[in-house]
């Protein structure tokens, strides 16, 4: 009996170092991915408003507010599809802990097959 609590204990202490570690990496990649995500938005939306702002005085003798609504279109479909590259990030379970999860569902697997023995 004090082999297996031994035992169970040092099972329990390495997957918890496992999932402390894995959790590191985890968070510093989603550190990384606001920094990054905050630069795009940065640079993206002033680089959208100047663009913006360039088509509408180049167009507006042409086709006057028409190129206020092409603009919107083009903002809205843009929208739509990073929302789609989110949902798909989500989907595919790319924010779980999978190494951990896969370790903890094998030791229950062992454990229940100990039990009924």
């Amino acid at each position: 009996m004090q082999d297996f609590l031994n035992n169970l204990i040092s099972l329990i202490s390495a997957r918890f170092s496992l999932f402390i570690e894995e959790l590191g990496q985890v968070k510093d990649n989603l550190i990384l991915v606001i920094f990054w995500g905050m630069g795009v938005l940065l640079f993206g939306t002033l680089g959208l408003i100047s663009l913006s702002a360039l088509f509408v005085v180049y167009m507006w003798p042409i086709i006057g507010l028409w190129s206020l609504l092409f603009i919107t279109v083009i903002f809205w479909f843009s929208t739509a599809l990073l929302i789609y590259k989110i949902w798909r990030v989500i989907d595919l379970d790319k924010l779980k802990l999978k190494n951990i999860v896969n370790e903890l569902r094998l030791d229950r697997e062992i454990f229940r097959s100990k039990e009924e023995s």
